[in-house]
C-alpha cells in the first residue's frame, strides 16, 4: 500500500515539476521571444545532433579502444604531441641562442633597466581580477561564468 502511495506522490511531483518548467518557458517566451536577442537566436536555431565516436584505433598498437575515458586520454595525448611537435626543449642550445639573438636585436633605448620593474612581472590580486572581469562586456564568456566561479571560491 505504501508503494502505491509513493508512486502517486512521485507522479504528482513530476507533473508539478514539468508544469513549473512549462510556465517558466512560456513566461520567458512572452518576455524575450519577440525580440532579436540571444534567447531568440538560441530558440530559433536548428539543433544538430552531435557526432558520436564509438571507437578509436590506438596509433601504436592498432588496438581498438571503446571506453570513453581511454578514448579521451588517447585524443588528449595525440593533441598534446601535435602541439609539442617541432618545439625546441627549453634547455637546448639552439633555443637559448635564438633567445639571445632576439634580445640582442632590441635597441638599448627600449630595454628595461631593471627587468623586475616590468608590469608583466607583478602579481595579480583577487581584487584586480574581479574588478577587471566586472568591467568586461556583459554577456561574454569572461563576464558571467568566470565571476560566478571566482565568487564561489571566495
Amino acid at each position: 500500500m505504501a508503494i502505491i502511495a509513493l508512486d502517486r506522490e512521485i507522479d504528482h511531483l513530476e507533473k508539478k515539476h514539468y508544469k513549473t518548467a512549462h510556465n517558466k518557458a512560456q513566461a520567458l517566451w512572452f518576455i524575450k521571444g519577440e525580440q532579436v536577442n540571444k534567447y531568440w537566436t538560441r530558440v530559433n536555431n536548428p539543433r544538430t545532433p552531435h557526432d558520436l565516436i564509438y571507437r578509436l584505433i590506438h596509433p601504436n598498437t592498432q588496438e581498438v579502444v571503446t571506453r570513453s575515458d581511454k578514448m579521451s586520454e588517447l585524443v588528449r595525448d595525440y593533441h598534446e604531441n601535435l602541439q609539442k611537435e617541432g618545439l625546441l626543449q627549453p634547455t637546448t642550445e639552439p633555443r637559448l641562442s635564438a633567445i639571445h639573438e632576439v634580445l640582442d636585436a632590441i635597441p638599448e633605448t627600449q630595454k628595461l633597466n631593471d627587468p623586475n620593474l616590468s608590469p608583466l612581472d607583478s602579481v595579480i590580486t583577487y581584487i584586480a581580477l574581479t574588478s577587471t572581469l566586472k568591467l568586461s562586456k556583459l554577456g561574454s564568456a569572461a563576464s558571467g561564468k568566470t565571476i560566478n566561479a571566482i565568487d564561489a571560491i571566495d
